[in-house]
């Protein structure tokens, strides 16, 4: 989550919260936005899940009323609104990979006519472009990308097997390419 993104959840749940005792009222939309966030951020902490269930309750009860009218979020999940801010403030954000120990990365990027890599290993970095084929169909941007790394691959073989590279990291602007 952006720090931008992170201030406004923030402060969405600085309008949840008590003030002085007294429950504030809030728009469904911002409530059903806030949850939107918060189901981004329950990869990263395994306890979001039960943190996030009085408020989905509050907007199951409220969304009868409709998009853009008011409710008040249950006393009850003010404790749990507490336990989100205090931890998206201590929030520092880790990978989803565990880091891996590679000897070098090749990015990629296509286009319609032509591709492009650039291979970087320890040593050195190296550049790779060429034109599709006039008899290359490549119907979609997954298969364009794909026929890049490909491509990639099959031009650094060489300098992969000089430099003895056994582990590659591949850069790509699709994920379902990589």
């Amino acid at each position: 989550m952006s720090s931008a993104q992170c201030r406004i959840v923030v402060y969405t749940f600085f309008q949840i919260g008590s003030n002085g005792g007294h429950r504030k009222f809030i728009r469904i939309k911002n409530l059903t936005s806030l949850l939107g966030k918060l189901n981004f951020l329950k990869t990263q902490f395994q306890d979001g899940v039960l943190h996030s269930l009085k408020l989905e309750a509050s907007l199951r009860k409220a969304i009868i009323k409709g998009w853009h009218s008011y409710t008040q979020v249950q006393p009850s999940a003010i404790s749990d609104v507490e336990w989100w801010k205090s931890k998206i403030k201590l929030n520092k954000g880790r990978s989803i990979l565990a880091p891996s120990s590679t000897s070098a990365t090749v990015t990629t990027d296509a286009s319609r006519e032509d591709w492009g890599a650039v291979l970087q290993t320890n040593i050195n970095k190296s550049i790779a472009w060429g034109v599709w084929p006039s008899q290359t169909f490549l119907y979609s941007s997954n298969q364009t990308e794909s026929r890049a790394i490909l491509c990639a691959i099959c031009h650094f073989e060489g300098t992969f097997k000089k430099e003895e590279i056994n582990s590659i990291q591949i850069l790509s602007d699709n994920s379902v390419a990589v």
